[in-house]
């Protein structure tokens, strides 16, 4: 089971999902879109497709407290190997100040599970999803790339952060005539946005971009008895999802 590339199939999914509502919803799916809402519940939904029994093997949580998130990213405790067990070897979790990340609220999709082989007694983090709709600001972007990587590179007294994995996904506007030029052009501005992050060791970074939606033409309408095109209904939506894999995971 990769369950990195299994996240991020259905991540794409559920944009395709979520612009395909919202143009049955409006007729406009870029300018009323409803990222925080519509996007969320529809990715959620793919997500849950990889379940067999319920929530088995993914918890999907969404909305969920970056408060709660990031103690749970720590193991709820550690046990000492050493021969002749000492009085208080076991550190707990809870018995020590859970470090913070810097922008408190919630994320809007945190999936756990219990995978084994793992000494995290029960399910753990093991991804957390960030999503925006069309063409958010770089502020916006920064900010959330941002905070995934603080999930990561969380570590108290049970050591390191469990999470394996995160994303980031938004949609953005291309051009249709330039299907190629456009996909290439959206992947470089991320590039250079994300380049204010800094030098990235602890977590492998990937940027994908793809097309969800192309109409490059127009759609044929009925118009005082005779056929039209709608020139106005040409679009290339592009589906941009920026990962992070920790390099090494505490099991």
């Amino acid at each position: 089971m990769d369950s990195y590339s299994d996240i991020k199939k259905a991540i794409q999914i559920g944009m395709s999902n979520a612009c395909e509502d919202m143009n049955n919803f409006c007729d406009q799916p870029e300018r009323k879109f409803n990222a925080e809402y519509l996007f969320t519940v529809a990715t959620a939904r793919a997500i849950s497709e990889l379940n067999g029994p319920p929530a088995d093997p993914y918890h999907i949580k969404i909305e969920q407290s970056t408060k709660l998130l990031q103690r749970d990213c720590l193991n709820p405790f550690l046990r000492q190997t050493k021969a002749k067990p000492q009085p208080g070897a076991t550190i707990a979790r809870h018995k020590h100040p859970i470090p913070n990340v810097s922008r408190n609220g919630r994320v809007d999709i945190a999936i756990y599970a219990d995978i084994a082989p793992s000494s995290y007694l029960g399910e753990k983090p093991l991804c957390v999803i960030e999503l925006k709709g069309f063409n958010p600001s770089k502020s916006l972007v920064l900010e959330d790339v941002r905070r995934n990587l603080e999930f990561h590179r969380l570590a108290g007294a049970t050591g390191p952060s469990v999470l394996s994995f995160s994303f980031f996904a938004a949609l953005h506007s291309g051009a249709p005539e330039l299907l190629e030029d456009s996909l290439s052009a959206q992947k470089k501005w991320y590039k250079d946005l994300l380049a204010q992050l800094g030098e990235i060791k602890d977590c492998a970074l990937e940027i994908d971009t793809f097309t969800v939606s192309l109409d490059s033409e127009g759609r044929l309408e009925e118009e005082l008895h005779e056929t039209v095109i709608n020139t106005s209904t040409k679009h290339h939506y592009i589906g941009v999802i920026v990962g992070l894999r920790k390099l090494a995971v505490a099991t």
